[in-house]
């Protein structure tokens, strides 16, 4: 009946448990406790209550397979594109599972985004590394000239500079640095909005990358197993949202991975009432045998995360 207290809305839980506990002892009264200091935090509930839920798992999982291979925009990509794709689409997950957790968004609000309006026509030329300008055209009346675009090219200069130099996530990168500019409220509204920079960051990223190998066999990948050849990402904190629950999504596609795998798997997990992405898998074979290795790493991992 415990189980059932998942339909009740947050606010009626607490009420549902104690009218179940009443009258409980020894080992029954015992699992009462286990449930109320393990999974009745205020951290813990809204992640496994279902209440009013509305979910077309299958739909979802589709629908965001769908969206990363039109994001790939081709057959069997390499490697470390794939990577830079894993990588952008994690930092809209981490953000996400944020706001879903803190009640401010739902699963599509990060989807909608909006084109770009057309600019005028105006042109600036700078020097290679885009730290000065050599010449501009003459803006249209309706256009005026953006009087922080020297504000704007540091930051993006600084940018470019740090994803070159450093190994943190592009995303990390980024977040860095919105976060310190910040602290001048007079500036930080002109600072660079991350799909503006985001294909600078990662090409000056690139340059550091070493050539694609031409086999799986090439990139040295430590680990337990030595046959079957899967590769995880994932970041601690989603293989702990994962690990506390009951019910996963999964699914996979064939297209975008590179030619050597077979599959990129996903697994999704129930945040508040919505399904968001945890963890993505690289497989190179497809049987049952593989999903159940898969999920033991991943639960033998969360374990050692504790």
């Amino acid at each position: 009946m415990l189980l059932a207290t998942a339909f009740l809305p947050v606010p009626h839980v607490n009420t549902g448990v104690s009218l179940l506990e009443a009258g409980t002892t020894g080992n029954l009264s015992a699992l009462f406790q286990y449930f109320r200091q393990e999974w009745m935090t205020d951290e813990r509930l809204p992640l496994w209550n279902v209440y009013n839920v509305n979910i077309r798992t299958n739909n979802h999982l589709e629908g965001w397979h769908n969206r990363l291979n039109r994001k790939a925009g081709k057959s069997h990509n390499g490697l470390y594109e794939l990577l830079q794709l894993l990588i952008a689409e994690q930092g809209v997950m981490d953000t996400l599972i944020q706001q879903v957790l803190s009640g401010n968004a739902t699963v599509g609000d990060l989807r909608r985004v909006n084109k770009d309006k057309k600019g005028c026509g105006g042109a600036v030329w700078t020097n290679l590394d885009v730290t000065t300008v050599i010449k501009r055209n003459d803006h249209i009346e309706s256009c005026p000239v953006d009087e922080h675009l020297a504000y704007k090219m540091e930051k993006r200069a600084v940018l470019t500079k740090r994803s070159a130099e450093e190994t943190k996530s592009i995303p990390a990168i980024y977040d860095e640095e919105a976060s310190a500019a910040s602290a001048e409220p007079s500036t930080s509204g002109y600072f660079p909005p991350f799909k503006w920079v985001k294909s600078a960051m990662y090409g000056h990223r690139a340059k550091r990358i070493p050539k694609l190998p031409n086999h799986r066999r090439g990139p040295a990948n430590p680990g337990p197993s030595a046959s079957r050849h899967i590769l995880v990402f994932a970041t601690g904190y989603n293989i702990r949202l994962l690990a506390a629950m009951r019910t996963w999504g999964m699914d996979g596609t064939f297209k975008i991975v590179p030619q050597w795998y077979q599959q990129l798997f996903t697994i999704h997990a129930f945040a508040a009432g919505k399904l968001v992405l945890a963890v993505y898998c690289l497989c190179t074979d497809k049987d049952i045998g593989t999903y159940g290795f898969k999920s033991q790493a991943l639960i033998s991992r969360a374990a050692a995360l504790e």
